[in-house]
């Protein structure tokens, strides 16, 4: 994992960089003034990097194979690591076993993530409806 966390000193040169980043994608040049092309994924991701940078937040970059501990993963999701534990067993999340403990990718547990916010999305947009149906909702200004 890499924390990135903006600098006082840097903070001239991160705002010169997110202004030439908002122009466009820049050309890089090599050390030997070689025009070297930029990717559009890697110009989207440092232009990402440089925003966060530009409005003081720290960044952590980890790789989506990285091996978290439950922990780490429970964190991450806000919830206890006894739950964790419960819903990898389940079979909820992939993991792995070294020795009595067990670990977790971060892709994994970001897409456990990504699916249980789109349950409670879909959850919350029925309730709405049901509630909308039945007029429990009223969008009159009362006096």
């Amino acid at each position: 994992m890499l924390t990135l966390s903006p600098l006082p000193e840097d903070e001239l040169a991160i705002a010169q960089l997110e202004q030439l980043l908002s122009k466009g994608i820049p050309r890089l040049i090599g050390t030997n003034d070689q025009e070297i092309p930029l990717p559009p994924q890697v110009f989207e991701m440092l232009h990402k990097i440089i925003q966060c940078m530009v409005s003081g937040q720290v960044l952590h970059l980890i790789p989506a194979e990285q091996e978290m501990t439950t922990q780490q993963a429970a964190d991450l999701l806000n919830v206890s690591r006894p739950f964790l534990v419960k819903e990898l067993e389940k079979g909820e999340i992939p993991f792995r076993a070294v020795g009595s403990h067990r670990r977790v990718q971060f892709k994994d547990v970001m897409a456990y993530k990504n699916c249980r916010d789109q349950k409670r999305r879909r959850i919350l947009d029925d309730l709405t409806a049901l509630g909308q149906k039945l007029g429990l909702y009223d969008f009159e200004d009362t006096p």
